[in-house]
């Protein structure tokens, strides 16, 4: 109930503040920021994004409809969405908690966690970890590690070899693993 009545208020609050500011651009309103967006749709990622910053506005209102939107679904998420503190809010699709906190964004599947913050960006579940960074990322399984960092170069380890991959010059380099070289590798730290 408390929700629905919380909906309530931010439409009216939504519709108010829309009334009084008659600029074309202002039928959104960002909920983390509070602040009235132009949104156009990013025809590479399908998301709304801030017309201004080129960024994704990932819990908008449509002051026109009343309306509540989860932009990463496009899905209306009137009701199903609760304001924790100032500019957090916590939204519950029934599979997923979404976690959105000012530009960090974090989503909980079950046993597999997501977390997005400006450029960063981390996903883990009981297999892989995959973290990013810039241009940087990193892939981690049981036995097996990728590593691509901003210049295109690639470290690969698997349990038997390490490979790297020049990105300039696509020179590659194979080292193979052994049994004497992992003893080797313990006793002098290297």
């Amino acid at each position: 109930m408390k929700t629905v009545i919380f909906n309530g208020l931010i439409v009216i609050g939504l519709c108010s503040m829309n009334a009084c500011n008659n600029e074309k651009d202002s039928r959104y309103v960002n909920l983390i920021t509070s602040e009235h967006v132009a949104l156009v749709k990013d025809e590479k990622s399908g998301l709304m994004i801030d017309s201004i910053s080129n960024r994704p506005v990932i819990l908008y209102a449509d002051t026109r409809t009343g309306d509540t939107i989860y932009n990463p679904t496009g899905k209306v998420v009137n009701g199903s969405i609760k304001k924790v503190e100032e500019k957090v809010y916590v939204y519950n699709d029934g599979e997923r908690e979404i976690k959105i906190d000012g530009d960090e964004y974090k989503v909980k599947n079950g046993d597999s966690k997501t977390k997005i913050e400006g450029d960063e960006y981390k996903y883990e579940d009981d297999n892989v970890t995959i973290k990013r960074e810039g241009g940087e990322y990193k892939i981690e399984r049981k036995g097996y590690t990728k590593k691509v960092d901003e210049d295109g170069d690639i470290k690969i380890e698997t349990a038997d070899k390490k490979i790297k991959i020049d990105g300039e010059t696509g020179e590659r380099k194979v080292k193979n693993k052994s049994v004497f070289s992992k003893v080797k590798d313990k006793v002098t730290g290297q």
